[in-house]
C-alpha cells in the first residue's frame, strides 16, 4: 500500500503534470526619486515659453504636441528592461520622450533625464507621478498567465 501512496499520491490520484506555478516579482524596474526639472533644460532659452510649474511650450513647434517637460529619476538596478515602466508612461499618459538630456555629474548608469513632449493637458497628468514611486509588478490574468502592470503610489 505505501508503494502505491508513494507512486500516486496519498489521495490515490496521479500526480499533476502541470510545471509549478511561476514565481510573482512583486516589485521590480522601480523609478524612485522623480522629480519635475525644467529650468536649466527650457527656461534658459528664447525658444521655449513657461505655461505652467514644470511645462514649457516650444515656440518653433507647429503641432499640438508642442509642450515640454522635464523630469528626473532614477530607475532600480535589475536584470529586467529599463525601457519599462517608461514605455508604460508613455502610453498611459500619451506623452513622448523629446529629449534625453545628460548632467555632468551624471556618472551613474541608473539616473535619467528626460524631456517629454505632448499636449499641456497630458503633460500635466504626467505630473501626477512626481515624488511618487513608479514600479512594474506580476499577477496572474484570469487565464492564469502571468501578466505585467505599471504601479504608481
Amino acid at each position: 500500500m505505501k508503494f502505491f501512496k508513494k507512486l500516486f499520491g496519498k489521495n490515490g490520484q496521479e500526480p499533476s503534470n502541470k510545471p509549478p506555478a511561476p514565481d510573482l516579482r512583486l516589485e521590480y524596474s522601480v523609478m524612485s526619486k522623480i522629480t519635475l526639472r525644467g529650468d536649466e533644460e527650457y527656461g534658459q532659452s528664447d525658444r521655449y515659453r513657461p505655461i505652467a510649474e514644470g511645462i514649457y511650450q516650444d515656440l518653433t513647434d507647429e503641432s499640438t504636441a508642442k509642450f515640454r517637460m522635464a523630469i528626473y529619476y532614477e530607475l532600480s538596478n535589475d536584470e529586467t528592461n529599463n525601457q519599462y515602466p517608461l514605455e508604460d508612461l508613455l502610453d498611459e499618459h500619451t506623452v513622448h520622450v523629446e529629449d534625453f538630456f545628460l548632467e555632468d555629474d551624471n556618472n551613474e548608469p541608473n539616473r535619467y533625464l528626460y524631456g517629454f513632449g505632448g499636449n499641456q493637458r497630458n503633460l500635466e497628468s504626467l505630473k501626477t507621478i512626481i515624488g511618487k514611486k513608479v514600479y512594474n509588478q506580476d499577477y496572474f490574468g484570469e487565464d492564469g498567465q502571468v501578466y505585467v502592470r505599471m504601479v504608481v503610489e
